[in-house]
């Protein structure tokens, strides 16, 4: 964590992509959202399965690094 620490306060090139990234995530799944939420049919909303697939998306792509 240290290590990590060191590496982005030593290069602001690479805190870029750390915010960047997420701010992208963030509206690709609004509009995704937005545009299924639309298509479906009206007694289901497709934002807390998204949400919750994401999650899992980044639970297990968390553990399998580490």
């Amino acid at each position: 964590m240290l290590r990590q620490f060191y590496l982005l306060r030593g290069s602001p090139v690479r805190v870029l992509p750390l915010f960047a990234w997420v701010a992208i995530d963030i509206v690709l799944w609004g509009f995704i959202t937005r545009y299924l939420n639309t298509v479906a049919r009206a007694g289901f909303d497709f934002v807390p399965v998204l949400l919750g697939a994401v999650l899992l998306w980044d639970f297990s792509r968390g553990s399998c690094t580490e």
